[in-house]
Formats: structure tokens, C-alpha cells, sequence
């Protein structure tokens, strides 16, 4: 979930660059906060839902959801700029679909689907830094005008999913990168701990 927030927030970035005047490095900070920062709500909603319990992880994170919706005609959530009720929104959901997984997993006795999470969670922060370098490295490579990210998302996904759906299939094709990395690791029984 933190992958593809993050992803999201790159697609973002250069309405925010432009908007705000800010330089690269004002931009990287941004990227590195927002999901340094989501990262480690969703680690407290995952002891939230140990201590509490899914069904009130849950209701958090409907009641979550619903302010932001409250909120969106006064802090609209498509701002190009974030906004608290786009914070909400996107936390609400990360815990909506934490106590969805957890449902899933240790209630319903279902294994279909769980070594895709389980693969992530061995090598969690090693898998946070690479995902960092490779969203830098993907901007430094150059590629028709601009860099490689920005050729990707014009010229490959754009063309044949327009919109938010193609932004969101970027977002999709990075995070299954990062896992693709974390399954290499896996593999090869290799836990990096930090």
C-alpha cells in the first residue's frame, strides 16, 4: 500500500514542482516524508489492529474516510496540493484494507494471496530504500525529453490506459518492481536487518 501511495505521489510531482516552485531535491523531500510518514501509520495500524482489534480498525478507518469526504468541498482531495482531507482519505483507507487483510488472513484461514504480502514483509526497509533509489534512478535516466519515468507514463502506459487509470497502472508496475526485488531476495533466503 505504501508502494503504490508512493508512486502516486511521484505521478504528482511535477504539478507540485511547478506549483510550489520547488527545486528537485525540495520535491525528493517530499516523496521521502509522505511515505516515511504513511509507512509508519500503517506499522501503528497493524499494532492498532493487534491491540484493538480489526472491526475497530476498521470503523477508524471508515470514520476516517467519511471526514475526508466531509472535508473535500472546503480541502478538496484532487488538489494538486495535499491537503488534510487527502491525508485522511488516504490513511482511511490503508487501514480499511488492513482490517480487510487481516479478516482475510487470520480469520477466514485463507492462504490464497498471502505470500505476496508475506514476500514484502521480510525485507521491509531494504525494500522501502530500494524503491527510493530506483524512483531516483528512473528519473536520472534520460529518455525522449525528459526521463525514463516520464517516457514510461507518456509514451507506454498513457497511450493505451488514459487518465487516473493509466496512473494507477504506473503505480501498480513500480510496486510489483519493488516486489519483484523482494521476491529475488526471498528466494535466495536472504533477510536484511537492520
Amino acid at each position: 500500500m505504501v508502494f503504490i501511495d508512493g508512486t502516486v505521489v511521484n505521478v504528482a510531482l511535477p504539478a507540485l514542482q511547478s506549483n510550489l516552485n520547488a527545486n528537485v531535491a525540495d520535491v525528493q523531500w517530499v516523496v521521502e516524508s509522505y511515505t516515511l510518514f504513511l509507512a509508519a501509520l500503517l506499522l501503528l495500524g497493524g499494532s492498532l489492529g493487534d491491540r484493538f482489534g480489526r472491526k475497530k480498525i476498521f470503523a477508524i478507518g471508515v470514520a476516517l474516510f467519511a471526514a475526508a469526504l466531509a472535508l473535500n468541498p472546503f480541502f478538496p482531495i484532487g488538489k494538486k496540493l495535499w491537503t488534510s482531507s487527502f491525508v485522511l482519505l488516504t490513511v482511511g483507507i490503508d487501514l480499511i484494507v488492513l482490517a480487510g487483510l487481516i479478516a482475510w488472513i487470520d480469520l477466514g484461514r485463507h492462504k490464497f494471496g498471502v505470500r505476496f504480502f508475506e514476500i514484502f514483509g521480510r525485507n521491509p526497509i531494504f525494500i522501502y530504500i530500494f524503491a527510493i533509489i530506483l524512483e531516483r534512478a528512473v528519473n536520472a535516466i534520460p529518455a525522449g525529453q525528459k526521463n525514463l519515468w516520464h517516457w514510461l507514463g507518456k509514451s507506454v502506459i498513457q497511450p493505451q490506459l488514459p487518465g487516473p487509470p493509466g496512473s494507477l497502472l504506473g503505480a501498480i508496475l513500480f510496486m510489483l518492481a519493488c516486489w519483484l526485488m523482494a521476491w529475488a531476495l526471498d528466494r535466495k533466503n536472504i533477510v536484511i536487518k537492520v
